[in-house]
């Protein structure tokens, strides 16, 4: 008995023989690598995907807002940490927008979606999209507290610009 199949012989009745049984169920050994292949493929992409959240950037003096501004050291410090700890806070909230957005998505997909409703997940998206950007901002505050006022004047010629990892600041160039 092989998978549960009881093996025959072959008889006028159209049964299988034993042979053709064993073909249909034996695992070749190169369909035996492929499966052990996707298995640890599924593994690795579950573990990249679900571990543990990548540092969001690093505090290199060398190129980016710190040489703009020509931070030191400690202030590049004290900078990540904040920014570090708003990424950490706000994970929660961030992922309440994303289930927010499909839900809303989903909602405008239904052929019968009723108005109110979407209405209604529009609010609750706007109000924590607007408290996600209440916690940004005061980050921000708190972070340029940690610059001298030269550093505040730099800022203010640089602009926002969106690029391949969202928005990012630029030094502003002129028209």
């Amino acid at each position: 008995m092989l998978w549960g199949v009881t093996p025959t012989t072959k008889q006028s009745g159209g049964k299988m023989e034993t042979a053709d049984i064993e073909k249909k169920w034996t695992i070749s050994l190169k369909q035996l690598i492929y499966a052990v292949l996707i298995l640890i493929l599924f593994l690795a992409l579950g573990i990249i995907c679900f571990g543990e959240e990548i540092e969001i950037a690093t505090c290199d003096l060398e190129k980016g807002l710190p040489q703009t501004l020509n931070l030191s050291p400690e202030q590049c410090k004290k900078i990540r940490q904040m920014s570090d700890r708003f990424w950490k806070d706000s994970q929660v909230m961030r992922a309440r927008i994303m289930e927010k957005r499909l839900e809303l998505k989903k909602a405008l997909e239904h052929p019968n979606a009723d108005p109110y409703n979407i209405n209604k997940i529009e609010r609750e998206l706007n109000r924590l999209e607007h408290e996600f950007a209440r916690m940004a901002q005061q980050t921000q505050a708190r972070q340029r507290r940690v610059l001298t006022p030269e550093q505040i004047n730099k800022m203010k010629d640089m602009s926002y610009e969106y690029g391949f990892h969202g928005y990012n600041i630029r030094v502003y160039k002129g028209p």
